[in-house]
């Protein structure tokens, strides 16, 4: 299966959840291939995935405007993205944290592409964690107590524990995802040409 993983941060820490990075290694010993989409990708990860940069941004400083910031990073990241897209078919994205809310929605709307979202309730935004939670196909969170923070319609947030098993548990959730019919094709079509007569 070809994933391509959206985040901010690269292979990540993993506080209270399985960091991007922990998807990765995970997903790559089970033989899938990985493309990831980040800011700050600036530390090593131990999987033999392909690895593209959104841009460089300024750290967040005192007097930075963050929606801004947030708005800029999410614009860049939705068009490496799309590049990304259109070069080979992918079967899922899967966006890591609400600070990517924006993109991770946006690839979803404009590429029908389905659409998972691996959260940890407390540590985001909360609004752009509910309108992630009312777009993805499915929700990850680390824990049952996660899954009752998560505002989504119901079925679609599933609990994914890490350790051993984990890539199998991730699968299981793509499957699911790509199975659910839930992501409308909203790309735009071309006109059809007019014929005389």
């Amino acid at each position: 299966m070809r994933i391509l993983i959206i985040t901010r941060d690269y292979p990540g820490k993993g506080i209270d959840a399985p960091s991007a990075g922990d998807a990765c290694l995970a997903l790559t010993q089970t033989g899938h291939e990985i493309t990831v989409v980040t800011s700050e990708g600036h530390a090593p990860a131990d999987a033999p995935v392909r690895t593209v940069s959104a841009g460089e941004y300024p750290p967040m400083l005192a007097g930075i405007d963050e929606t801004a910031w947030l708005l800029q990073l999410n614009i860049a990241m939705f068009e490496r993205a799309a590049v990304e897209l259109e070069r080979v078919p992918i079967d899922v994205v899967h966006a890591f944290g609400s600070s990517v809310a924006h993109a991770a929605v946006s690839l979803r709307r404009v590429f029908g592409v389905p659409l998972v979202v691996s959260m940890t309730p407390g540590r985001g935004d909360p609004d752009a964690e509910a309108w992630m939670g009312r777009d993805a196909d499915r929700v990850v969170v680390a824990s049952g107590r996660g899954a009752g923070r998560i505002e989504a319609p119901p079925g679609r947030v599933v609990v994914v524990r890490g350790g051993r098993g984990y890539a199998t548990r991730l699968m299981s959730v793509y499957r699911d995802a790509r199975h659910a019919g839930l992501s409308p094709v909203t790309r735009a079509t071309p006109p059809r040409k007019r014929t005389n007569g």
